[in-house]
């Protein structure tokens, strides 16, 4: 198995939540949209996403001394507690990440240094905000060399984003997942250009935030006079056959 991409060089995170979003299909729209509805999502329109989700609260005390109703009482606040301490902890783990997000936003671009392991596998030693960490961090994530799309590139770009919907499309034949594309290629476009009041196709995905990426670069590209000629600064994630 290989991996390849479309795009090339040091990452680069581009965020707009302070300086406005400019077009959303341009050279900067990707990232900025992106990091936007991450935004979005935070402050609780998205609450499945990010687990910003009001905390269980705590059963009351029984007032009868019957052992069977206190144990049961017991049972249901420690599972009541441990709901909210998941939740706590995934609040506090995206801060951080938007934090981080917010300062990288004026980079031109940034290298993530590595450390191997015995058996030789790279980690990148920034553990909050990488390219191996959940779908929040890679749908703000891009490279900061982009490259021309080219036949191929444009056909693997379909692909990606079949995979990232996911949902059993994934498991297709490449020419099943092409197909699927094609077939929603108008829930593509309504994601790119209407995310936050449109039909939220993007938002039905396993992947979402790189799901909505990849349908703003793909519409992009389906838009332009000349498809294989628009440049990408999306990692693609390819098999090679």
């Amino acid at each position: 198995m290989e991996r390849k991409r479309v795009g090339g060089g040091p990452v680069k995170l581009e965020l707009g939540m302070e300086s406005g979003f400019g077009n959303p299909l341009g050279r900067n729209g990707i990232l900025t949209w992106v990091i936007f509805l991450l935004w979005w999502a935070w402050t609780g329109s998205v609450d499945c996403l990010l687990g910003r989700i009001p905390g269980v609260p705590l059963p009351e005390k029984p007032s009868t001394e019957d052992l069977t109703e206190i144990q049961n009482w017991k049972w249901n606040a420690r599972k009541a507690k441990k709901i909210n301490q998941e939740r706590h902890s995934l609040r506090c783990d995206t801060e951080i990440k938007l934090s981080v997000a917010r300062k990288m936003k004026d980079e031109e671009g940034f290298y993530y240094p590595h450390n191997l392991d015995f058996r030789g596998r790279a980690y990148p030693m920034h553990p909050h905000l990488n390219h191996l960490s959940s779908d929040l961090c890679r749908g703000v994530l891009e490279f900061a060399e982009g490259r021309p799309l080219g036949k191929s590139g444009l056909r693997w770009l379909k692909i990606q984003l079949a995979n990232l919907y996911a949902g059993g499309v994934e498991k297709l034949s490449y020419d099943g997942r092409l197909a699927f594309v094609d077939n929603h290629l108008d829930d593509v476009f309504d994601s790119a250009d209407n995310p936050l009041n449109g039909n939220r196709w993007w938002l039905t995905a396993e992947d979402p935030f790189q799901c909505l990426a990849a349908c703003i670069n793909l519409s992009e590209a389906l838009r332009s006079s000349s498809p294989h000629t628009v440049i990408s600064h999306l990692p693609i994630h390819q098999v090679s056959v």
